[in-house]
């Protein structure tokens, strides 16, 4: 691999041939080119703009008189992408949160995307004016995807979701015991729901040595997942998982209508994992 700077790079197999090679990132007209086709890649770039309150509030600390700021700024983004065989796909993004809000596919198919906050959900902890290592103590939120919609002809709406998000925290500051997220799903041309519950456990991620300062310490990884049937009547499966780490899960089971189908667990050991599976019919 040869680094050319600024997004340029090249990848050169063994036979001494250029598999893939980029003229640079960041700028309108840059490209990637794939060994094996006539054309290269090519992407347009813009910029998207946000301004937005993060809604903190302090949790402790009288020597904290100071809020989480307003968050105003650009950043740059990709505004369309051109296929080697003339297709392509562009871009929009949302101004409060400079976030991404339509994509529109080569056939004309469109997902759109609109955004809210998801109030007090994160946790964070600075130095305050008396110089206390995390003793300023804040609760604050997150831009979380409030709907999506499908439109198979970038006109009529096939299918929408909307999300709703919830934190509990427990009685220690700082601290959440559960996170839970509800889709509801619906179908426009059979007019009819589905509702998919997830909830959230934590995996506590360790601060660095002489940190004076940590933000969303807790990960958090899906525990439970419940699928209703249309209407949301009735919960038909549910999904329950076990987690090592942030990264390992440790096992799963898949119950239909409250009865066990499948259990499966995992094994780690050095350099390989082990997989354990029990299904009924």
């Amino acid at each position: 691999m040869t680094d050319s700077g600024n997004g340029a790079f090249t990848f050169t197999d063994s036979a001494g041939r250029a598999a893939i090679s980029s003229s640079g990132f960041g700028a309108s007209g840059n490209t990637v080119t794939v060994s094996g086709f006539s054309s290269s890649y090519t992407i347009d770039w813009g910029t998207a703009s946000s301004n937005f309150s993060v809604g903190s509030s302090t949790a402790s600390d009288p020597n904290c008189t100071k809020v989480i700021p307003n968050y105003a700024g650009s950043q740059p983004v990709i505004t369309a992408i051109y296929l080697p065989n003339g297709q392509s796909y562009s871009f929009t993004y949302e101004s409060t949160y400079g976030l991404l809000n339509k994509i529109t596919y080569p056939n004309g198919a469109t997902v759109s995307y609109t955004w809210a906050q998801n109030s007090d959900s994160t946790f964070g902890a600075t130095m305050d004016s008396d110089g206390l290592a995390q003793d300023c103590q804040y609760y604050y939120g997150t831009p979380a995807i409030s709907t999506r919609t499908v439109s198979f002809n970038g006109t009529t709406t096939d299918l929408s979701q909307s999300f709703t998000y919830a934190t509990n925290w427990s009685g220690t500051t700082g601290i959440w015991s559960t996170k839970t997220t509800t889709v509801q799903t619906t179908d426009s041309l059979r007019n009819k729901q589905f509702t998919t519950s997830y909830t959230y456990s934590p995996v506590i991620q360790v601060s660095p040595p002489y940190e004076y300062s940590h933000f969303a310490l807790q990960i958090p990884v899906e525990s439970t997942v419940g699928y209703t049937d249309w209407g949301g009547s009735s919960t038909i499966r549910t999904d329950t998982k076990s987690w090592l780490d942030q990264y390992r899960m440790q096992g799963e089971q898949i119950q239909n209508n409250g009865t066990v189908v499948s259990d499966q667990f995992y094994v780690f050991g050095a350099g390989a994992m082990i997989t354990g599976k029990f299904e009924c019919g």
